[in-house]
């Protein structure tokens, strides 16, 4: 209808662009089925397109502005980032279409840019600025929660745990950079090499801190912590009806010291361990694991994790994603989304 309205106001340069963007919009709703679809180049075709449009159909300054927010529309889109969507619209398509309607004098053509700009203005002010983070198709299907273990469901806070047993900032620094940063931490949670073989090479960083090092890693029990929030967290989304699950890089050796933290694991519906099946997130095998033993569809399931890089390959899979940060905010995120 606002085509027709601009044909009939002779804006012709903001109707060719309405009939852009709709052609655009028609593509984007096959953004996660066609692959093609998100290929990046579109940004620069109906960027194109925009700029062609304001050339050829040139009606003065005015014709500037349906070009700025088709671009910055489509720039917005192509990130499949429902925040910058959401910002790109509030702050510079709806802004620049409401210019341009008040040219060329289209009153409901500004009502209509007024009411998105206040949308998400409201929102912002009722939920807070993550909130634009919240992408509405999250909020379907989801019938499975699936939890990190470590610095998620128990407390891993290594840093404080080596200042407690050493309180030198030297040596802290030095077990910290041969063991719980060192990329052998990593084939602990693999669960390929044996404990003897991982320490060796541990050791080969920091060869003067061995018996720093072995300490550490003897009393790893110290670092565990259980965490008081998290049985009842999973007891309210069963609740709920959801199942809850565990994908988690853990080792067998962390596991033997973690046993006072771990009772929440009997109130889950089951999970998948790295040791186990010999591989670590982000590898996409991993959740290929979870989701054939318990039959998952990961576009059923939502995954918490304090790891970006994790939760990115969950989505690549399909499933959503929470970045875990603490309790609350992660608790109030899942909660929106569900």
């Amino acid at each position: 209808m606002f085509c027709v309205q601009f044909w009939l106001l002779d804006a012709v340069t903001g109707c060719i662009s309405l009939i852009i963007l709709i052609a655009r919009n028609c593509l984007l709703m096959r953004y996660n089925e066609w692959k093609w679809v998100q290929w990046k180049g579109w940004v620069v075709i109906f960027s194109a397109m925009a700029v062609g449009n304001m050339i050829l159909t040139w009606e003065g300054p005015a014709g500037i502005l349906p070009c700025v927010g088709l671009i910055a529309g489509n720039i917005g889109y192509w990130t499949d980032n429902a925040r910058n969507i959401r910002i790109a619209n509030a702050f510079v398509v709806s802004p620049t279409y409401m210019i341009y309607d008040v040219i060329v004098q289209s009153y409901a053509g500004v009502l209509n840019e007024a009411f998105t700009i206040a949308s998400v203005l409201v929102s912002i002010k009722r939920f807070g600025w993550k909130s634009l983070g919240m992408n509405y198709a999250d909020t379907a299907k989801i019938k499975n929660v699936v939890f990190d273990i470590g610095c998620v469901l128990v407390g891993f806070p290594w840093d404080e745990y080596c200042h407690r047993i050493f309180d030198d900032p030297v040596t802290e620094e030095a077990v910290t950079r041969s063991a719980f940063k060192c990329e052998y931490w990593k084939e602990f949670d693999r669960g390929e090499m044996d404990y003897e073989e991982i320490v060796g090479h541990m050791l080969e960083v920091e060869p003067e801190y061995e018996a720093e090092i072995k300490y550490a890693l003897e009393h790893l029990e110290e670092c565990v912590e259980r965490v008081d929030t998290t049985i009842p967290w999973i007891e309210e989304l069963k609740a709920r009806g959801f199942k809850v699950y565990y994908l988690s890089n853990y080792s067998d050796y962390v596991m033997s010291k973690s046993l006072h933290a771990m009772d929440f694991l009997e109130h889950m519906d089951g999970g998948i361990f790295s040791w186990k099946v010999r591989a670590i997130k982000p590898d996409p095998q991993i959740y290929r694991c979870l989701f054939e033993e318990y039959h998952l569809n990961p576009e059923e399931c939502v995954f918490i994790d304090d790891t970006e890089a994790n939760i990115k390959a969950a989505r690549d899979l399909g499933m959503k994603g929470i970045v875990y940060e603490n309790y609350e905010q992660a608790h109030e995120a899942l909660r929106r989304m569900l």
